[in-house]
């Protein structure tokens, strides 16, 4: 075989490719046999994907004898390069030919690729009712489906790939773990179903991927003893994949497992994990829950946050970096402010942090102003007037302090952690006019 191809590819490289190809097959005393040879030379560049030459070769074949076999490759070759009218056109020669179901199956997905939708499914569904055993069909049925998010429509092919071809192993595996994958798509989960195809004691688990498809399965059911099962599973076929190590962690947290393992398993993800996975957001809330939000965890957030999509989920994480910011330096703190692109990108305001960081850094006429500025636009910070009223107390204005408080007793700021510093404040008060009284007698 290599000796043809260096033959045919410096014919090619001199520009007499056809005429070598006419003269080697008319010089031959048996033309069957140099037909054949041919055949698997084009079939040699099909495989090592040099397209060119293998087309070359079967349209001379093609010009000295059509037959169904040539017109299936060349239709093949034209499908993989995605010149789908040419494909269309070798193959629409053969379709009907009864052994067609190769043909058919391409034509098929020519009709999609081309966007005649209903053409090609109906393309199939013959394939699928003259060949009810040719896998392949509702296998991609089922492909065109999930990749148009009709899952619905998807469901039937697998079921019945996964009902009628029980002697095939990976037809099992492909279609038990595809029917998986689109229950945990659907609102309401057939928890029943889907157990018995995972628990099927003819198809135990072989791989990473199972084990880690249905320990989420079983996490999305709340059922996190199973969960855990799947995923330590998982885990001993890789310890290092991150997905199931992230899914270990909410398991663990859901299941209130240890705190120090939770830190441990916090700790080995921020190590392994790019600066822009969105997992991080799993991490933090987490984090938040169980009081550890270390350096490195923040950081993270920080280089994260450009890739943020929502406007609740941004500021929630700009105050966690700016919290960080001001324990760490309130002029980091402020250069944050200054500096950061978040806020424009969701029209966030940033008065209250203005205030944290001016009245940190001893700034106070700047604070007052910001604070101000918070209060009158309403701005979403459940502690604003909370830290606003501590600010005016540890400056010596108590009253004003719990003026304000009053003022907003009807607002969203008036949490229970208000509540109670107004009725600290109220004592205080009390105290010192009380004291003031005494004092005058």
């Amino acid at each position: 075989m290599p000796n043809l191809a260096d033959l045919f590819e410096l014919q090619v490289q001199q520009g007499q490719a056809q005429e070598w190809l006419s003269q080697y097959y008319s010089e031959e005393d048996h033309p069957s046999s140099v037909y054949k040879r041919l055949l698997e030379l084009a079939i040699f560049y099909q495989t090592h994907f040099n397209y060119d030459y293998a087309l070359m070769i079967l349209n001379h074949l093609y010009q000295i004898k059509p037959n169904y076999r040539l017109c299936l490759l060349v239709g093949e070759i034209y499908f993989s390069l995605q010149d789908f009218e040419r494909a269309y056109a070798w193959l629409n020669r053969i379709h009907n030919s009864k052994r067609s179901r190769k043909a058919k199956r391409i034509l098929g997905q020519v009709y999609l690729a081309m966007g005649h939708e209903k053409a090609g499914i109906s393309l199939y569904r013959q394939l699928i009712k003259d060949f009810p055993t040719y896998a392949a069909a509702y296998l991609d049925l089922a492909d065109y489906y999930i990749d148009a998010h009709m899952f619905a429509e998807a469901k039937p092919y697998l079921e019945s790939l996964w009902t009628y071809f029980k002697r095939s192993e990976s037809l099992q595996r492909t279609s038990r773990m595809t029917l998986v994958a689109l229950e945990l798509e659907q609102e309401l989960i057939q928890a029943e179903k889907v157990t018995k195809m995972i628990t099927d004691p003819n198809l135990p688990i072989k791989s990473i991927e199972e084990a880690y498809l249905f320990a989420r399965f079983y996490f999305a059911i709340h059922d996190y003893q199973m969960a855990l099962d799947y995923a330590q599973l998982a885990y001993s076929f890789n310890p290092d994949y991150l997905p199931n190590r992230h899914l270990l962690l909410q398991i663990n947290y859901q299941l209130g497992n240890g705190q120090s393992g939770l830190k441990a398993e916090i700790d080995w993800l921020l190590d392994q994990m790019a600066y822009d996975d969105p997992e991080i957001m799993q991490l933090v809330e987490i984090g938040k829950d169980i009081k550890y939000l270390p350096k490195k965890l923040i950081l993270h957030l920080l280089e994260y946050l450009p890739y943020l999509e929502e406007a609740e989920e941004a500021y929630q994480s700009l105050g966690l970096v700016m919290d960080y910011y001001l324990e760490e330096d309130p002029k980091y703190a402020l250069h944050f402010l200054k500096t950061n692109m978040i806020s424009p990108i969701f029209n966030l305001d940033n008065y209250y942090y203005y205030a944290k960081t001016f009245q940190a850094l001893g700034m106070d006429t700047q604070a007052v102003e910001q604070y101000e500025l918070a209060l009158a636009s309403y701005e979403n910070q459940p502690k604003l007037v909370y830290d606003y009223a501590k600010f005016m107390y540890n400056r010596g204005q108590g009253q004003a302090a719990l003026d304000l408080i009053k003022k907003n007793q009807r607002s969203f700021y008036y949490t229970e952690q208000v509540k109670a510093y107004r009725n600290f404040l109220q004592k205080q008060i009390e105290n010192i006019k009380q004291g003031e009284e005494d004092e005058s007698e």
